[in-house]
């Protein structure tokens, strides 16, 4: 990846018409959505829609523990749900201390010195890999104590010249809306939206892989988890394993029973937050919930 130093948004460049139109199109379906019941479907859709990003997740990053809450995600390809997004990268991306990172700051993978794309977990570059994206994106859109909430988004281009541009006009124009937001909004979505993370009050519970085995997972089990983890699918478990099709997909359905969740996108997001929902709690998927 090319060699090139942090850019970081500023107020839009003049001469950009469409970018303005744009950006003011992104800022009102977003202002509607921070100031009334409507979803953040809509404003996700537009900023996929200019910024050309197939996936678009925003995320409330606790600066003190690097919890992360999922405050809603759009994936344009709904074909590709057995590979959802498993990981941010943003705290990969961004400067180390995000507590004085600016509103509307963004940061694209492309622009990193080499080191710093070391950093990536190997399950991120390998779904990015498998997604066909060739940059990501992340947007600080604002602070809340001791959290910072993060857009971040994949593109299968490199986010450069006007395309950048364009995105750092959105960021800068979509900070501004959500730091007008109305106090409480935020934690009103992440009460709504399914978490991967044990709720307040729940007792810590034991991670599908751990020594513990709370799932009572077979050997065989454990090793198609662990395979599930790395990003694969099931095309691929065939592969690494020898196993037939028709085998991986009986270990999938035992592993789905055993661990009471619904499909692959739950198993993957638990697997990743390396915990395991409380025994008779369905774990939804929340790929989509919006």
């Amino acid at each position: 990846m090319p060699n090139t130093t942090h850019v970081h948004a500023g107020p839009p460049a003049p001469g950009f018409a469409a970018d303005i139109e744009s950006a003011t199109n992104f800022v009102m379906h977003l202002t509607e959505a921070l100031h009334t019941s409507r979803r953040l479907r809509a404003a996700l859709d537009v900023f996929s829609a200019r910024s050309g990003a197939s996936v678009v997740h925003v995320y409330r990053l606790c600066l003190n523990s690097g919890r992360r809450q999922t405050i809603a995600t759009l994936d344009t390809d709904r074909g590709w749900l057995s590979r959802p997004l498993i990981r941010e990268i943003g705290p990969a991306l961004v400067p180390e201390n995000l507590r004085y990172v600016q509103a509307g700051t963004l940061w694209t993978l492309a622009e990193l010195h080499p080191p710093h794309c070391d950093t990536l977990e190997a399950s991120c570059r390998l779904w990015m890999e498998n997604r066909g994206f060739r940059d990501a994106g992340v947007i600080v859109l604002g602070h809340s104590g001791n959290a910072v909430d993060v857009l971040e988004f994949y593109s299968a281009v490199e986010i450069a010249g006007r395309l950048r541009r364009e995105c750092e006009t959105l960021a800068a124009f979509g900070a501004v809306a959500w730091g007008r937001r109305p106090a409480g909004r935020v934690a009103h979505w992440l009460r709504a939206t399914p978490q991967i993370t044990p709720r307040a009050g729940q007792a810590p519970v034991e991670a599908p892989l751990s020594a513990a085995n709370p799932w009572k997972l077979t050997a065989a089990e454990m090793r198609i988890c662990a395979l599930v983890r790395e990003g694969c699918d099931p095309a691929d478990i065939v592969t690494r394993t020898g196993n037939s099709i028709a085998t991986v997909r009986t270990h999938l359905r035992n592993i789905y029973a055993k661990g009471q969740i619904t499909g692959q996108v739950a198993l993957v997001r638990m697997l990743m937050a390396d915990t395991a929902p409380a025994t008779g709690e369905s774990s939804r998927q929340s790929a989509h919930a919006l």
